[in-house]
């Protein structure tokens, strides 16, 4: 089964409260609520496993049960396609 992942931007303590716009999507978008297994990233190489322990309508309050690292990788080249448009508009492109 796979778990929905929350963006929160401190992962270091043992429970962690979700910004408003993230609450706001994992009660009334997703559906979550009390006891839902989630997956939380801080964007910079930490993901955490948890479970949501409190919700209200202005936060939401997870407990870290798991903590992994995934160190960035190496910065790739970057392609960029574009398909051939006609006349003036290729020069936009």
């Amino acid at each position: 089964m796979r778990l929905s992942r929350f963006y929160c931007e401190d992962l270091q303590s043992a429970e962690v409260v979700l910004d408003p716009v993230e609450s706001h999507h994992l009660l009334h978008v997703m559906r979550l609520g009390v006891g839902a297994k989630v997956e939380v990233f801080d964007g910079k190489g930490v993901i955490a496993g948890g479970v949501v322990c409190h919700a209200s309508r202005k936060a939401v309050t997870i407990t870290i049960e798991t903590r992994e690292f995934f160190p960035a990788r190496e910065t790739g080249r970057v392609i960029i396609a574009a398909s051939v448009a006609k006349n003036h508009r290729f020069d936009l492109v």
